[in-house]
């Protein structure tokens, strides 16, 4: 097998996310008086750190930026967090690779307790070693520190046979920084040609094409 350690990427990868996060972000902005996003506008909320994306969605400065995360939250906490669906596929594909022995990892830029909410909603939790994400204050929030942190806490991880899989630009830039391979997921929300800058080891368009990937041939 060519991989032995898996880091999930879960927005745009594991989960399609885009009913629950976007209607969270609507949620906060006309809460807060701003004019409605386009779509285009709120795809970009799906993968990097909140703050990051109001500000740019917005042009809002960091303290009210830090209003609109709160509004989030309060949407997310009592409705958004039950709008996140798994790709078809990818209940079956986490299981097999379980079975074969692979050590799994969610690594998140969203919540460690959200995260840990939605997979163990979607019975993916007994197949994972550690879920990791963001602080809730903010801290740890570039997929880089989410990233490293992961490895940190398994211990013994030999990247030479690790693997990053997600669906944007970071993920592959957090799987360079702490020299992992990356396989880059054409079917999530990232923007591929930012995604291509970065070279990720591996691109796979579909979530069979995926498991094709990952999933040792059987011993004859």
């Amino acid at each position: 097998m060519r991989w032995t350690t898996v880091f999930w990427d879960l927005d745009g990868t594991l989960i399609d996310p885009w009913e629950g996060i976007t209607g969270a972000v609507r949620y906060a902005v006309t809460t807060l008086g701003h004019p409605p996003l386009d779509d285009a506008a709120l795809a970009r909320f799906i993968g990097p750190p909140l703050l990051d994306s109001f500000h740019h969605a917005t042009g809002w400065d960091e303290a009210r930026c830090r209003v609109a995360v709160d509004y989030y939250r309060v949407y997310f906490r009592r409705e958004g967090i039950r709008q996140q669906h798994l790709y078809p596929g990818i209940a079956g594909l986490v299981r097999d690779l379980a079975g074969q022995g692979v050590r799994q990892v969610v690594a998140t830029s969203k919540p460690t307790p959200f995260a840990e909410e939605i997979v163990a909603g979607h019975l993916l939790r007994p197949y994972l070693a550690e879920v990791v994400g963001s602080e809730l204050d903010g801290r740890r929030a570039a997929k880089r520190q989410v990233l490293q942190a992961a490895v940190d806490m398994l211990g013994n991880v030999d990247l030479s046979r690790a693997v990053m899989i997600g669906d944007t630009a970071a993920d592959v830039e957090a799987a360079h920084a702490v020299g992992c391979d990356s396989v880059a997921v054409r079917y999530g929300y990232g923007h591929w040609e930012e995604m291509q800058r970065q070279r990720p080891t591996v691109t796979v368009e579909t979530v069979a094409e995926l498991a094709h990937l990952l999933i040792r041939p059987p011993v004859m």
